[in-house]
């Protein structure tokens, strides 16, 4: 298992009512997701919300590196049902908030790839970006429940 049960259930808290099921994700080694100590009773999550890459090097080359990205995925077979640019931001306990970094949010089909094949695909997405000057960017890869 890439991503544990908890997180794949909860890591998009916040996003919509039902909220899809985390996959994968580029950044889990180095920004792990909070997890409930044994016996915590009253543990939140925060809740997140996909904005925009507004004012971001992204906005420059989305035209040039989304086909790119898209021909990617077809060379690896990766049936996808969108690719969108987005930063999540959430609020901390005293009401700050936090913006995350430039993410791929990579949906895709019921029972089509598996999170080694995401896993396998997002160096390569990443590289894509980097070699267009978009550092710092993360992949997270969803599917419906």
């Amino acid at each position: 298992n890439l991503v544990s049960e908890f997180e794949k259930i909860h890591f998009w808290h916040g996003v919509s009512a039902n909220p899809p099921e985390l996959v994968y994700r580029s950044d889990h080694e180095t920004n792990p997701f909070p997890v409930p100590p044994p016996g915590a009773r009253f543990f939140k999550i925060a809740a997140k919300t996909a904005q925009g890459v507004f004012n971001t090097p992204l906005n420059l080359v989305w035209g040039i590196v989304a086909p790119k990205i898209i021909l990617l995925f077809k060379e690896r077979g990766i049936k996808y049902s969108a690719l969108l640019p987005v930063r999540f931001s959430s609020y901390d306990e005293v009401g700050k908030k936090t913006l995350g970094p430039i993410t791929l949010w990579i949906s895709t089909h019921i029972g089509r790839n598996t999170p080694e094949e995401a896993r396998d695909a997002s160096p390569h997405v990443l590289k894509i970006l980097e070699d267009h000057g978009v550092t710092g960017a993360v992949t997270q890869w969803s599917r419906e429940r």
